[in-house]
C-alpha cells in the first residue's frame, strides 16, 4: 500500500509540473474616472495632457485633467446626433478626436473642444488610428480587407490586409477577422485579431505592406494550432462545391455570433514599438520581434480578476478599461522598461 501511495504521489507531482504555473497578480491601486461610470470603452490622452474617456452608451466623452480630476464632458448636441454607439477613438497631434462610431456607420471627427466637424460614412467602423496629416486607418466589421486607408477628405485611398480564412466559412470568417488598429511613431500599423483562434497580430509598413506576423504565446492563450482545413469534404476536380443546407447556414451564423474574444486590447509604445496586449484578464508584454517579455494576471484592489478591454501605457503606470467595471490605475508591471510618454 505504501508503495502504491508513493507512486501516486510521484505521478501527481509529475502532472502538476506539466500544468502551467499560475500567473503573478498585477494589482490595481485604485479605480479612477468614476464620473464616467462603468460603461467605458476607451481612454486616450491628448497633447494638452488631458485624459479623454469614451463611454459607449450613452455615447459621451468625459474630460479629465492630468491629475485625474473631472473637467466636464462632451455630449451630443440637441437635434444633432454627434455620437451614436462608439467603440474606439484616437486623438491626433492637432488635438482632433477621431471616433469609430459603429452605430452611426461613420467615423466622426470632433474638434479639441468636442464639436462635430466632419462625419465620414464608413460601414460598421470598429477601430481607428490617425496620422499627423489627418489620414485615417480604419478597421470594419464589413470591409473586404482588414484595414482601409482614408484621406482627410473622407475618401478611401487604399486597402490592405487579407482576411484570414477560418475553415472555409465565407459567411462567418469576417466575424473572426474583426480587430483593432494601432499605430506607432514610425508609422507602422498594427492589427490585432480579436476572435481568431490563433492569437495573432500583424505589423504593416506605412504603405500597407506586411512586415511581420506575431503569433503570441502565453500561459493564458490558446496553444498554436495548424490552420484548419478549408473544407472537411472538398469537392472533386470538375465537381461543383457541396451545397450548404439551411441548417448548416444557421449553425455557421450561430458560430459567428458566439465568437469570443481571444485578444481584447492592444497598446503600442510609440518609441520602442513594444506591444502591450490584453487577453481577457491577462496582460502580455511583447518586444518588437514578437517575443514575450512578461505576462501577468490583472486584478482589482480586492484581488478579483479584471478583464482588460483597453490600455493606456504611461511612463510609470498603466490605465486599464474594463467594460462594465470601469477604469483602474495600475503600476507598470515589475521588471518592465518604462514606456515613453505618448503624445
Amino acid at each position: 500500500m505504501r508503495r502504491v501511495m508513493g507512486l501516486v504521489s510521484i505521478l501527481l507531482a509529475f502532472l502538476s509540473s506539466l500544468a502551467p504555473a499560475q500567473l503573478a497578480d498585477w494589482k490595481a491601486t485604485q479605480p479612477i474616472f468614476l464620473e464616467a461610470g462603468s460603461r467605458v470603452s476607451a481612454v486616450r490622452r491628448d497633447a494638452a495632457g488631458r485624459y479623454l474617456v469614451l463611454q459607449s452608451r450613452p455615447a459621451t466623452l468625459f474630460v479629465f485633467d492630468g491629475n485625474l480630476k473631472w473637467l466636464g464632458k462632451y455630449v451630443p448636441q440637441r437635434g444633432q446626433d454627434t455620437l451614436s454607439f462608439a467603440e474606439d477613438f484616437t486623438v491626433g497631434d492637432d488635438g482632433k478626436i477621431y471616433v469609430a462610431d459603429r452605430g452611426a456607420q461613420a467615423v466622426k471627427i470632433l474638434s479639441p473642444s468636442g464639436e462635430l466637424q466632419q462625419a465620414i460614412p464608413f460601414p460598421q467602423p470598429i477601430s481607428v488610428a490617425a496620422t499627423a496629416e489627418g489620414e485615417l486607418f480604419v478597421s470594419s466589421a464589413q470591409a473586404r480587407v482588414l484595414v482601409s486607408r482614408v484621406d482627410s477628405a473622407g475618401k478611401v485611398i487604399g486597402e490592405f490586409g487579407a482576411l484570414q480564412e477560418f475553415a472555409g466559412r465565407a459567411d462567418v470568417q469576417r466575424t473572426f477577422n474583426i480587430g483593432l488598429v494601432r499605430r506607432d511613431r514610425a508609422g507602422h500599423i498594427y492589427y490585432l485579431f480579436r476572435h481568431l483562434p490563433r492569437p495573432t497580430i500583424h505589423k504593416y509598413s506605412p504603405l500597407g505592406h506586411l512586415v511581420a506576423e506575431f503569433e503570441l504565446v502565453g500561459q493564458s492563450l490558446p496553444r498554436p494550432q495548424p490552420p484548419p482545413p478549408k473544407e472537411l469534404f472538398p469537392a472533386r476536380p470538375g465537381e461543383p462545391p457541396p451545397r450548404v443546407t439551411k441548417t448548416e447556414r444557421a449553425i455557421r451564423r450561430a458560430a459567428a455570433m458566439t465568437a469570443h474574444d481571444v485578444l481584447t486590447a492592444l497598446a503600442v509604445d510609440p518609441q520602442t514599438e513594444e506591444l502591450w496586449v490584453g487577453a481577457g484578464s491577462s496582460l502580455l508584454h511583447v518586444d518588437r520581434e514578437g517575443r514575450s517579455l512578461g505576462e501577468w494576471q490583472a486584478v482589482d484592489p480586492g484581488g478579483a480578476p479584471i478583464k482588460i478591454d483597453d490600455l493606456l501605457i504611461e511612463p510609470d503606470r498603466v490605465i486599464v478599461v474594463s467594460a462594465g467595471r470601469g477604469v483602474f490605475l495600475f503600476p507598470l508591471p515589475g521588471g518592465s522598461t518604462p514606456a515613453k510618454a505618448a503624445p
